[in-house]
């Protein structure tokens, strides 16, 4: 799209522009996923993801994973969980999967307590059991497992006596009174007649 050939003007308001309106062309991701690599101006970079989430495709969401699991700026890291996080629930599909995949390894693996945190409760499906149960097992930061403990509580029954469990263990030997406290009264709100179940 010509309108991509102004994400390179020397002017910030020029670029700022172009990427905020370039959300509407499916053709312009890699001209927005450069953009949000290599401007050095903020605001630019997060109108690019705006647009790139506008955008939605396989290639848009692989340009902000690419960003998301590599730029050492943690602020640029936290925008781009948040923004995923809002869409992830309103996208199904590819995309969806991408977004949901990437934030999974996010929980494990980013440096920042706050986008881990961020990005745990959103994996709020059963099939990320496992991932919870690591991040119970070995993330050393109370505000992560709290967080995990909270996702865990979130779950549906699907798969509640998998969960039950974890926030059984949580309760009784994670070595943070906050977490065990948590875990504890969400334990006391699970139904009778679902625990006569498992």
């Amino acid at each position: 799209h010509s309108l991509s050939k102004v994400l390179k003007d020397d002017e910030v308001s020029v670029r700022f522009l172009a990427a905020r309106a370039l959300g509407t062309f499916p053709e312009a991701a890699t001209a927005l996923g450069h953009a949000l690599k290599t401007d050095p101006h903020l605001p630019i970079r997060r109108a690019a993801i705006d647009s790139l989430l506008k955008i939605n495709s396989p290639e848009a969401i692989t340009h902000l994973l690419e960003v998301l699991e590599t730029d050492p700026d943690a602020e640029m890291r936290s925008w781009i969980v948040y923004e995923m996080t809002v869409i992830s629930n309103a996208v199904w599909g590819p995309s969806r999967e991408i977004i949901l995949s990437s934030l999974s390894r996010i929980t494990l693996n980013d440096k920042d307590i706050k986008i881990r945190s961020a990005a745990i409760g959103y994996l709020n499906e059963a099939r990320f059991i496992p991932v919870l149960r690591t991040i119970l097992d070995s993330d050393s930061e109370s505000e992560v497992r709290r967080r995990a403990v909270d996702t865990l509580h979130s779950i549906t029954f699907s798969r509640a006596h998998e969960a039950i469990g974890l926030l059984e263990r949580a309760a009784a030997l994670d070595p943070d009174s906050k977490v065990r406290e948590l875990a504890s009264s969400y334990l006391a709100r699970v139904p009778p007649a679902l625990v006569q179940h498992l």
